[in-house]
């Protein structure tokens, strides 16, 4: 199967061997206006129930039609037009894609999960988001990915602008609770786990309501930390100075030892690097952000 991936700053492609397990899979499927959106790689096989599948979720005033031969879909007719974020019934885009969900009750669920997502804009465009990161962030935009900073992406969030980026901070635990309400009683909705750069969409002194990669709740402001966003350039995870073979670095919440460990990276990993203090290293790497002892990077000249 190919697939592509996202490595220093550009797009690879590349091979990997799969096996009768895989019973899903999804890819993007483009669209002759511009737009993208991703479909059950199984559909392909199937033209009636995929265009059943696209036209449940078009635009209204959209019709979709697959192009013989090829994986792009044909869009016809004119969708209504987006201000703030919103068409003017008020359902939301799904992070940029040009779609809204029906409100046929079978797609009820879609079109709950539409409105809860925070809209991300680039430019006064809406974009998907692909990475989250404390310094620069990945965005699909017109079909190509695009790193940009992430300072200049509009999450339509009411906090200030140096707090609409934070850092999961659960040194102890490793995890935070996301609950549907500010408040202890609120339900639980998932597990935060520590490092994972998110979005603040409001600020409190107690609560602040957050984007989880999509997933919009409220969090403790004790579970947050935010970061300078400036960088010193970037390093290789290494062991005893080698940047290959197979060992791996521990990477924690903060500076020190008996902090959580959030993620455990391959030496010859690249990482940007935020600074130094006190032995360890404040590194980024896919949306985690965190810590790993001096003797473990080698900075890249």
């Amino acid at each position: 199967m190919q697939v592509y991936y996202y490595k220093n700053g550009t797009t690879h492609s590349a091979y990997m061997k799969v096996d009768n397990n895989i019973a899903n899979a999804s890819l993007l499927l483009h669209i002759d206006n511009g737009t993208v959106t991703k479909v059950p790689e199984a559909m392909l096989k199937n033209p009636t129930a995929l265009l059943n599948y696209l036209n449940q979720s078009a635009p209204q005033g959209v019709t979709y039609s697959l192009i013989p031969g090829t994986n792009k879909v044909h869009a016809e007719g004119k969708a209504p037009i987006i201000q703030d974020g919103a068409y003017a019934d008020g359902s939301t885009p799904y992070q940029g894609a040009n779609s809204s969900a029906s409100t046929n009750p079978s797609t009820q669920k879609t079109q709950k999960a539409i409105k809860d997502d925070a809209v991300v804009r680039y430019s006064n465009e809406a974009v998907q988001l692909i990475r989250l990161g404390v310094a620069t962030s990945t965005v699909l935009l017109n079909s190509e990915e695009k790193e940009v900073p992430t300072f200049e992406l509009d999450f339509g969030s009411t906090a200030e602008k140096e707090k609409q980026v934070a850092v999961i901070h659960a040194p102890k635990t490793g995890k935070c609770t996301l609950r549907a309400k500010a408040s202890d009683s609120g339900k639980a909705l998932q597990k935060c786990k520590a490092g994972t750069v998110v979005m603040v969409l409001e600020y409190g002194s107690k609560w602040c309501k957050i984007s989880d990669d999509g997933d919009v709740g409220y969090v403790q402001t004790d579970c947050l930390k935010w970061y300078d966003a400036e960088t010193e350039g970037t390093g290789l995870l290494s062991y005893n100075g080698r940047a290959t073979g197979s060992t791996t670095v521990n990477v924690r919440n903060t500076p020190s030892g008996d902090s959580a460990k959030i993620a455990e990276w391959a030496t010859g990993t690249e990482v940007e690097i935020f600074g130094l203090e006190k032995g360890w290293y404040e590194i980024e790497y896919k949306g985690i952000h965190g810590f790993v002892m001096e003797k473990y990077l080698t900075v890249q000249k």
